[in-house]
């Protein structure tokens, strides 16, 4: 079967789509997530924050030992990756998990680990591993 029958089988539109139907804006924030899961301090401000208690940077960088800007900096990453959430009471921030982001980042690793029918190829492999196959049969 060539390239173009083995897309043609595949059911799901591919405009602005990877080989499994995932969104790009969504792979880019799935991205962005693991990148800020992807560090050992991260990691630790994250478990800090399991319990559900809201933290202030001050707390944080006594119980991390790490100077203050570093540890802003690494909560600035989780931040923005949509993980964690800030309240601020004044000039002071507390930072809690934000459970949904938590959320979104469980379901977009289903929706990549996890393939729609419509994403493997007729013989049950794999799109993907397939089109490869495919290239190297033919060059």
């Amino acid at each position: 079967m060539s390239h173009a029958g083995i897309l043609a089988n595949h059911k799901r539109p591919f405009m602005n789509m990877d080989g499994n139907g995932v969104a790009m804006k969504e792979l880019r924030e799935l991205t962005l997530m693991l990148h800020a899961c992807a560090d050992a301090t991260r990691l630790r401000i994250v478990r800090l924050l399991a319990d559900g208690q809201e933290i202030s940077v001050s707390d944080l960088t006594l119980l991390l030992r790490l100077s203050q800007p570093l540890v802003s900096w690494h909560l600035r990453i989780l931040r923005r990756s949509g993980l964690i959430s800030t309240r601020r009471i004044g000039r002071q921030a507390l930072y809690r998990l934000n459970r949904p982001g938590w959320d979104s980042l469980r379901a977009g690793l289903d929706q990549i680990l996890l393939p729609p029918a419509a994403g493997w190829a007729a013989d049950g492999a794999p799109l993907l591993p397939a089109l490869r196959q495919q290239e190297t049969t033919v060059g």
